[in-house]
């Protein structure tokens, strides 16, 4: 059996957001390497079942939750009993980013920070995945400190190409707060960044992946006021991001079709955002 395989029966016998997990177990089974992992939901649905069945859909839930576990040994985290697959997703996801990703100063902070090593971990997942500490400390138990001292290796090793200076840091807030300005200084979902700095500077797809869960069908039958909201959102996480506001067109190229597939509407959706990028240009300093 193959994924596609797998994902058709996942369509018709369990709820899209069932599919979705897979979806993102999938691919973060892919990203680690792990190459034996159809073979076991194989094993779950057998070559010839056609049972579309609840137990069979917690069956491979749970295959998945063991698979995941066993991932997590390798790091020495501890998940809570009740962690669901997503969550521990998004925190092995996190994972992969200390090595993957480009990391943000603060990064640096938090690991000379004097907190538990739950703490330290919950921190530094924050800055790389957006998600709050308090979450987090609410699926991990135990992190061994081993593991902290291995990302402290790893961001040493980093250290000279990727941290910021603090003038950086403080060009990306006031380009936040000059996209504010030209709305309005209305609230925006982005806003707690601002009370986390090791959110601000990350790379421009740190912000997107979690946007594009959230809204996911939100704009399938996109109109201009849908242009126009994806377009704010797009102009706040380019304000934050490590390429930055002047990068915002060139970003929207690259990621609009994912969310308007269809290359009028991405055609549409960009001439809405060169329009607001024209607006926040005309706020002064």
């Amino acid at each position: 059996m193959i994924y596609d395989d797998l994902r058709t029966y996942l369509l018709r016998a369990a709820s899209f957001e069932t599919t979705q997990l897979f979806d993102s177990v999938v691919d973060l089974f892919d990203r680690y390497g792990i190459d034996d992992y159809m073979n076991v939901f194989d094993a779950v649905i057998g070559e010839e079942s056609i049972n579309y069945d609840q137990d069979t859909i917690d069956s491979l839930i749970s295959s998945a939750k063991e698979m995941l576990i066993g991932l997590s040994h390798r790091f020495m985290i501890t998940f809570h009993e009740d962690a669901t697959a997503q969550d521990m997703v998004t925190v092995l996801d996190g994972v992969y980013r200390f090595e993957n990703y480009e990391l943000p100063q603060t990064f640096f902070q938090i690991l000379e920070s004097d907190q538990s090593s739950v703490e330290t971990f919950a921190e530094l997942i924050e800055c790389l995945t957006g998600q709050a500490v308090e979450k987090t400390m609410t699926i991990v138990a135990d992190v061994d400190q081993a593991l902290i001292k291995r990302i402290k290796e790893i961001s040493n090793e980093k250290e000279d190409s990727t941290m910021y200076e603090e003038s950086i840091i403080d060009q990306r807030i006031a380009d936040y707060n000059k996209v504010k300005a030209a709305h309005q200084n209305n609230p925006s979902k982005f806003d707690y960044c601002l009370n986390h700095i090791g959110c601000v500077g990350m790379p421009f797809k740190n912000y997107y992946k979690p946007y594009l869960v959230e809204h996911s069908g939100d704009f399938a039958d996109p109109n201009e006021i849908a242009f126009a909201i994806v377009a704010q959102d797009f102009l706040y996480m380019a304000a934050l991001s490590y390429e930055g506001l002047s990068k915002v067109l060139d970003l929207g190229r690259e990621y609009a079709s994912q969310v308007f597939p269809n290359i009028n509407d991405t055609t549409k959706f960009i001439a809405v955002l060169s329009t607001k990028m024209m607006e926040v240009g005309r706020v002064k300093n």
